[in-house]
């Protein structure tokens, strides 16, 4: 199956979503999970990626709501587990003004360039 925006698989696809998250371009890597979710709407990386996207971005209840779905289709996924984790230890955290502001630091500022 091909991702119709420049006829590439749904491999391809994920490779360069998963260059661009790394490069620090969010916006163009949520894109391509999108797109690859159309096709695949229960592939486990990309649902996993994308919540880790949604996360970094300060959306923790969407991030939440998609390792849900995640571990609905994948009830067995420890990465499902591990991302979970992270997640709601970071929003434990985030009661502990310190750490609260550590957590604000690792994400990218809106408005600003990331990946720089």
């Amino acid at each position: 199956m091909a991702i119709a925006e420049q006829d590439l698989t749904v491999a391809q696809a994920f490779q360069i979503a998963v260059k661009h998250q790394r490069d620090g371009n969010l916006a163009e890597a949520e894109k391509l999970y999108s797109k690859i979710l159309q096709a695949q709407p229960t592939s486990l990386d990309v649902l996993i990626n994308l919540a880790s996207l949604s996360f970094v971005r300060g959306r923790e209840a969407e991030a939440l709501a998609l390792i849900t779905g995640v571990l609905t289709a994948h009830p067995t996924s420890a990465r499902a587990y591990a991302q979970r984790d992270r997640v709601n230890f970071v929003r434990e955290r985030a009661g502990d003004p310190r750490a609260r502001r550590e957590n604000e630091e690792m994400r990218p500022h809106r408005g600003q360039p990331t990946g720089v």
